[in-house]
């Protein structure tokens, strides 16, 4: 019988290799700079999903660059296949999805990673908050896997 090996929920979790400085090209010796997401959920040393969260409503307002290229930058750093990264978002909006955005091979247009921008429903979230039952429970576990897990 082997057992299932939890998930580990980490915040402002070290992406310490991310950036690294050539060791022949690093005269005054600084560090690499480490970007930390606001969340990393790793099963032993495999990284599931990099989440980062921003307070800009993403489906009433367009995604800056800036946040673009963070995001990018998480999700080429994996390794695999399923490289991505998740932005969270508040919304009020109540039709609100997810969206997705491929990044691709600039010659033969073949997706290298991808960038999802998952919403954070705050009215939906507020009523679930508030919920003391058993099936309320449920259902924040149900969002939580949904928030951090979603394909």
């Amino acid at each position: 019988m082997s057992l299932a090996v939890p998930r580990l929920l980490q915040d402002e979790y070290r992406l310490n290799e991310l950036f690294q400085y050539d060791s022949g090209k690093n005269p005054l010796k600084r560090r690499a700079p480490v970007q930390k997401p606001d969340f990393v959920i790793r099963r032993n040393l495999k990284i599931e999903a990099i989440l980062d969260a921003k307070y800009r409503d993403l489906w009433e307002k367009p995604l800056p660059r800036d946040m673009l290229y963070q995001l990018a930058l998480y999700a080429l750093g994996q390794r695999g296949r399923e490289r991505k990264a998740v932005i969270l978002y508040p919304t009020l909006a109540t039709n609100a999805s997810d969206q997705a955005i491929q990044l691709c091979e600039p010659v033969t247009g073949a997706s290298q990673a991808q960038v999802n921008l998952r919403p954070v429903k705050l009215l939906e979230l507020e009523n679930l908050l508030r919920g003391k039952d058993w099936q309320s429970n449920q259902r924040k576990a149900v969002l939580a896997h949904q928030l951090c897990l979603a394909a």
